[in-house]
C-alpha cells in the first residue's frame, strides 16, 4: 500500500486508512485524481484490469428510542408554548387542558 500513498501524495491527498483492498480518504477525491491513482496502481502492480469504485460512508449516528420520545415530547411542549404566546399577545385565552381561564385573574395575579 505504499504505492497508494506515493500516488496519492502527488495530488496532496493522504489516505486515512488502507484495509485489504480498500483505500479510505477523508474527503472525496476528484475524478481526475482518481484516474491518476488508478493509472499509478495499474503500472506499479502490472495489472491493466485494476479499477477503483467510489463509495461514501457516513459517521455512526446513535439512535435511542428514549431520545426520540423526548424529542417528540419537547416538540409538543414547544407547540403548546407557541400557542400560549400567540394567545397571550392576541388577547384571547388559551388553555391546553381545554378548561376555561379567567384571563383577568391570571393577568392581575389573583390566580
Amino acid at each position: 500500500m505504499s504505492l497508494v500513498k506515493q500516488a496519492a501524495a502527488e495530488f496532496a491527498a493522504k489516505p486515512i486508512a488502507t484495509v485489504h483492498d480498500a483505500i479510505f480518504f477523508k474527503r472525496k477525491i476528484s475524478w481526475d485524481n482518481r484516474c491518476r491513482l488508478v493509472d499509478a496502481l495499474r503500472t506499479g502492480m502490472a495489472n491493466p484490469y485494476l479499477y477503483l469504485e467510489a463509495e461514501e460512508h457516513e459517521a455512526f449516528k446513535w439512535y435511542s428510542i428514549d431520545e426520540a420520545n423526548e424529542i417528540e415530547a419537547h416538540r409538543q411542549r414547544m407547540i403548546t408554548a407557541e400557542q400560549l404566546a400567540k394567545a397571550y399577545y392576541a388577547g384571547r385565552p388559551f388553555n391546553p387542558m381545554g378548561t376555561s381561564i379567567d384571563v383577568d385573574a391570571v393577568l392581575n395575579g389573583r390566580r
